[in-house]
């Protein structure tokens, strides 16, 4: 107990730092679109990507800071500095829903095998695009899945009927 003690009070004066991760609620307002007015350096039309915070997103985001706090205060810990402002919309690259997946043509641009409803030999396969909502976490693993899943419609249906998948 003593070298533990001693391993303890040479940490004296140690912080530590925080970071929180939360969900942005889907909203009709957020959304990427063509830029018919500004080109990049091939003349292909750039996107432009409509985004902001509401209150929600900004009374959660107190709401972990606080939390946070009194979690390292009950440790011990003295609070020297807390920021309530959220990183700008970008800022973790998981935002998600800009080729969205779904079960309807009008409301997605994807269907489930993540194949364009509109050019069939279009698949979007990666990236968290085709998801319409994140719950907050690293998306990874399902962007896994979903590239295999794609992967195995393209070669086991696909590759033997060309055109639109249905679920079988």
């Amino acid at each position: 107990m003593k070298d533990l003690q001693k391993k303890l009070d040479s940490y004296h004066g140690s912080g530590f730092g925080t970071s929180i991760m939360a969900e942005v609620l889907a909203r009709y307002e957020n959304h990427v679109s063509i830029d018919k007015n500004v080109v990049d350096a091939w003349d292909i039309p750039v996107l432009r990507i409509d985004t902001k915070y509401t209150d929600n997103e900004f009374n959660m985001a107190r709401d972990c800071v606080d939390t946070a706090a009194e979690l390292a205060e009950a440790a011990g810990f003295e609070i020297l500095a807390k920021n309530y402002d959220p990183n700008p919309p970008g800022y973790s690259i998981h935002e998600l829903g800009t080729c969205r997946m779904g079960d309807n043509p009008k409301t997605s641009v994807l269907n489930r095998y993540c194949q364009s409803w509109d050019v069939h030999n279009v698949f979007v396969p990666g990236g968290a695009s085709v998801f319409p909502q994140n719950h907050g976490y690293n998306p990874t693993d399902t962007v896994g899945a979903l590239a295999y899943w794609t992967a195995d419609a393209i070669k086991n249906r696909y590759v033997k009927n060309p055109g639109p998948l249905v679920p079988a």
